[in-house]
């Protein structure tokens, strides 16, 4: 686990570095950007296409494979909160959408009636919540890496000099 946080900070690090130069900021830029129309594009075509309904080969292994990712999420974050690392405010952000993501599919995968109401149950009951509470985690972790970041490059104070009377 140790190794994992020591290649992700590191793996943050190098792609600050990147960030400083603005040829690296650019491209990411637009790529970021070409992504999204991309992905608008690819939206409206299946938004027409789409039926209303879909067979599909294996709910439960695509929602154990998400409760997984929700499971180790929460793990991960509240481990790099008690340590106090940097990483704490991604890996919350990223599981903060994943808990988001868990509500807006139960809910709108659900049959209408009883299953429905289970869903907006279990969404408005331990996932948004998880989602709100998580999105805070992320803010104030990025709150505190920049206070120490600020710290660390703030001058030291010069000594005080005592005043002597001529």
């Amino acid at each position: 686990m140790r190794r994992l946080i020591r290649e992700l900070d590191e793996a943050a690090r190098w792609l600050e570095r990147q960030l400083e130069q603005d040829r690296w900021r650019r491209y990411l830029v637009y790529g970021l950007v070409l992504a999204a129309g991309g992905l608008l594009i690819w939206m409206m075509i299946l938004g027409s296409t789409l039926t209303g309904q879909a067979q599909v080969r294996d709910w439960s292994i695509a929602w154990l494979g998400l409760d997984s990712a929700e499971a180790a999420g929460l793990a991960l974050t509240g481990l790099l909160v008690y340590r106090r690392h940097a990483a704490a405010c991604p890996v919350a952000a990223v599981t903060a959408t994943l808990f988001a993501l868990d509500a807006w599919f139960d809910v709108t995968t659900s049959l209408a009636g009883a299953e429905w109401y289970e869903a907006l149950l279990f969404a408005f009951a331990s996932e948004i919540p998880l989602t709100v509470l998580l999105a805070g985690v992320s803010v104030v972790a990025l709150r505190r890496w920049k206070d120490n970041q600020a710290h660390a490059q703030a001058p030291s104070p010069a000594p005080a000099q005592s005043a002597q009377a001529d």
